[in-house]
């Protein structure tokens, strides 16, 4: 996927965009799962709703190369029992598999390393890639393509301090108490990838916040993909290389 395609995916992650369905998995220090989320999009309230796309995009957000990985599935991966086929499977499912989604609660909790809390957030989503007239302009009443997929992020949980905060309703400042809060995604993942603006089942985006923690625990064992060398890591071989 290239930076344009990823825009046009990140777009889509809006209350009134594609998504359709969205679920979580809330896990405390100890890896234990503390419920899975069910929350309705139709009885959920758009402030809300818009806080969970806004940390939902944040997994599209960042440089190539340096936050986001184009990565291909090897073919092993996409066999019966691989892991590309229960990625397949979940975004078939349209996230409406409860014993697949557990399933794959279960793997992320099995491999994510992590000593905080934190919430595994998915959606799925479907969008009509409208189809390029003669003048490379969209035909928005003309669908060549389906684009179905699901988006993955993992968010620490932290607790927040308490003090007085500035509630811009009643113009004053208010107490506020200990509680806990999503924070930003530090991986996540979309499938199938976006590429030449059809779906591509056998590649995905994979998304990490800093380059130095690229949790390749979930890029390798979760979803049995290789990340490609980091671009700083790239310069620098290629620095001495040349030196050579």
């Amino acid at each position: 996927m290239d930076k344009k395609a990823i825009s046009e995916v990140k777009k889509l992650v809006k209350p009134s965009g594609s998504i359709d369905r969205i679920r979580g998995c809330y896990v405390n220090e100890e890896g234990k799962v503390i419920r899975e989320l069910h929350d309705s999009l139709a009885a959920m309230e758009d402030d809300s709703l818009e806080k969970y796309c806004e940390i939902l995009r944040g997994a599209l957000s960042g440089k190539l190369g340096r936050n986001l990985f184009n990565m291909e599935f090897p073919l092993a991966e996409e066999m019966e029992g691989g892991r590309q086929e229960l990625i397949y499977r979940l975004q078939q499912s349209e996230l409406r598999d409860d014993d697949l989604l557990t399933a794959f609660f279960e793997k992320v909790v099995e491999h994510f390393h992590s000593s905080d809390k934190y919430l595994i957030l998915l959606i799925h989503g479907t969008y009509d890639i409208p189809a390029k007239g003669s003048d490379n302009l969209d035909m928005e009443d003309a669908s060549d393509y389906v684009y179905s997929y699901i988006l993955c992020c993992i968010c620490p949980v932290t607790l927040m301090k308490e003090g007085l905060c500035y509630d811009e309703e009643a113009c004053t400042f208010l107490d506020r108490r200990q509680d806990w809060a999503v924070q930003k995604p530090v991986s996540g993942f979309l499938f199938p990838a976006f590429n030449d603006r059809q779906p591509d089942i056998h590649s995905l985006l994979y998304y990490c916040r800093k380059e130095d923690e690229r949790h390749e625990e979930i890029s390798s064992d979760l979803l049995g993909c290789v990340l490609p060398i980091p671009e700083a890591d790239q310069k620098e071989l290629f620095k001495s290389m040349v030196e050579e």
